[in-house]
């Protein structure tokens, strides 16, 4: 597919903004997303766990190599996520100075409580029985409690699927990986703070 958006517009000079953020928070979020959204997904978060890792998908070098293949390294321009403090266009702007005119929108992608997600996986089960329509009830009844638990965090987290352990590994993994990308991108690592030259 990206060689296909290459080839789509033959001599142009491509820069490509590659998007990353802590493991621990797209390793749940991910989780999350699959099983609130139209997957249904219905394993357990170990399994997601494995999946994800044997993809690579929490492999920053793996993924920046499959766009640095195609564009070549210097269209490539790592952004770390967190350092953007909520505004993810801002690298985008610097780019292209024109946005900057466009009022940015708020965002409705608002995770689910933890809570949320536990019953929900539970209740994809029904889906493959071909008890739909009883899964469906069952998430709409959810809403209250999964606005409940949003409102206590610590409450909240004894729900979330990343125990202690694999977080310490996973941050420990984060910083290495960061580490690795700045030795080979410099400070290209960095969120885009102005117009560039």
């Amino acid at each position: 597919a990206l060689e296909r958006i290459r080839d789509a517009f033959p001599g142009a000079d491509f820069v490509v903004l590659v998007y990353f953020r802590p493991m621990i928070d797209h390793i749940t979020s991910s989780f999350a997303q699959r099983v609130t959204a139209g997957q249904c997904y219905r394993q357990p978060f170990s399994v997601h766990l494995a999946d994800m890792e044997a993809r690579g998908f929490y492999d920053y070098g793996q993924r920046l190599a499959t766009f640095t293949e195609v564009f070549g390294k210097q269209a490539v321009r790592p952004v770390w996520l967190p350092a953007l403090n909520g505004d993810i266009m801002a690298p985008l702007r610097a780019l292209v100075p024109v946005l900057d005119q466009i009022t940015p929108e708020k965002s409705f992608n608002q995770r689910k409580s933890w809570f949320a997600v536990a019953v929900t996986r539970r209740l994809n089960l029904l889906r493959p029985l071909g008890l739909r329509r009883l899964r469906d009830i069952g998430c709409r009844l959810l809403s209250p409690l999964d606005r409940f638990f949003k409102r206590r965090p610590k409450l909240d987290g004894v729900f979330n699927p990343l125990g202690r352990a694999r977080r310490d590994e996973f941050t420990r993994k984060t910083a290495q990986e960061l580490a690795t990308l700045q030795g080979d991108y410099g400070m290209r690592v960095t969120p885009v703070t102005g117009p560039q030259s």
